[in-house]
Formats: C-alpha cells, structure tokens, sequence
C-alpha cells in the first residue's frame, strides 16, 4: 500500500521534471532566435551582475 502511494508519487514528478525541462528547451529556441536579432553579441547577458569585492 505505501509502495503504490510512493510509486505513484515518483510518476507525478518525473512527468512533472519532464515536462519542466521540455519548456525550457522550447523557450530556449525562441528566445534565441528572435532575441539575437539586431543585437551586439559580444556584450554580457543583460541583467547580469559583475559583483566585485570592496577595496579598502
């Protein structure tokens, strides 16, 4: 009886991964896709932070 609930619960979540790791795929290509268009591609991602240690 536990077994069956465990088992069933490992399903839930390995289709839940799936299909989380599926739309990260999908977005990825759109993005790239259209988003690079017209852009400098040698500069950094926006939105990146360069944290720095104070000196002093």
């Amino acid at each position: 009886m536990a077994d069956d609930k465990l088992d069933d619960q490992r399903e839930k979540f390995k289709a839940a991964l799936e299909a989380k790791q599926n739309r990260g795929q999908q977005g990825g290509q759109i993005r790239g896709a259209a988003g690079n268009s017209g852009k400098d591609s040698s500069k950094g991602a926006p939105g990146k932070r360069e944290h720095r240690r104070k000196s002093g």
